[in-house]
């Protein structure tokens, strides 16, 4: 997972600030084609938290 604070001049640097205290509600899953060719998609059972804050 990437996470950009880009502005591209929309945004002070006091919002950018903010933005980045703010939790994060990630949603991880991964695709993969198995031994038959088929696509196949698993995704995270939802124990534990799903918050994360951003390291600096």
């Amino acid at each position: 997972m990437v996470v950009t604070y880009d502005s591209k001049g929309n945004k002070t640097d006091e919002q950018i600030a903010q933005a980045k205290q703010q939790d994060l509600l990630a949603h991880s899953y991964i695709c993969y084609t198995d031994a038959n060719g088929l696509l196949r998609t698993y995704y995270n059972d939802y124990t534990g938290t799903n918050l994360h804050r951003l390291a600096e």
